[in-house]
């Protein structure tokens, strides 16, 4: 996005609850309803919707205009801050989640909201609560954002980056990482959305690098060079 504003752009980011709009766009991410992912995308300037409106939804497909993401990032952006200056005591985890997706929904390379993300689950699994739960919700999330129709995120390095280390929580926790699935349902479709997608293979390789056995290890990178 272009520094320069025009004043129309500034009239229209001014207009609007950005605390609704960022509680709607957050609220996408709450709680998965079953098991598939989000497919996100945004919605271009063509599709006009009503002031009330902040996202149109047909089951997991979801359209978001840029506009309202900004909107969202914004509000999102100052409870960040907040919980920056008030040293982590003014702002619940739950809150603090939501805005650090919508960080993440907007700017895929967000260091910071990816590692508050990592630091609350840090604190999750030290605290032994409710592990696998949020570990899995954590998983759908990242998965939603690499498989959707977002140009820069399904090439994100700090969301791929962020899904290792998610897979590495999964191990520590003694809970499974099923490589083919991964590999079937997010890296090949990343690799749809973004063909040349060098991240999203690296990964691949690293899931069958840290997870299969040996005798597995030479027919899995076969099948999957032979994809590439």
């Amino acid at each position: 996005m272009s520094r320069a504003l025009n004043k129309h752009i500034i009239a229209a980011l001014k207009q609007g609850d950005h605390e609704k709009i960022f509680h709607d766009i957050s609220g996408l991410f709450a709680q998965p309803q079953d098991d598939g992912l989000l497919e996100i995308e945004i919605l271009g300037q063509g599709h006009p919707m009503g002031p009330d409106e902040n996202f149109l939804r047909d089951e997991n497909a979801v359209a978001i205009p840029k506009l309202r993401i900004v909107q969202a990032f914004l509000f999102a952006r100052q409870i960040l801050q907040k919980h920056k200056a008030n040293d982590s005591s003014a702002v619940g985890r739950e809150k603090l989640m939501a805005a650090t997706s919508v960080l993440l929904l907007m700017d895929p390379e967000h260091l910071t909201a990816a590692n508050t993300r990592k630091r609350l689950l840090s604190d999750v699994i030290s605290a032994g609560d409710t592990v696998k739960v949020k570990l899995a919700r954590e998983k759908w999330f990242v998965d939603s954002l690499l498989t959707s129709r977002l140009h820069r995120h399904t090439k994100s390095p700090t969301l791929w980056n962020h899904r290792r280390w998610l897979s590495e929580r999964y191990r520590d926790a003694g809970l499974p990482v099923v490589v083919q699935q991964d590999v079937e349902t997010v890296v090949m479709m990343a690799g749809e959305r973004h063909p040349r997608n060098y991240y999203a293979w690296t990964h691949a390789r690293w899931l069958a690098n840290t997870f299969l056995a040996v005798s597995e290890l030479d027919i899995f990178l076969a099948g999957l060079s032979s994809r590439i």
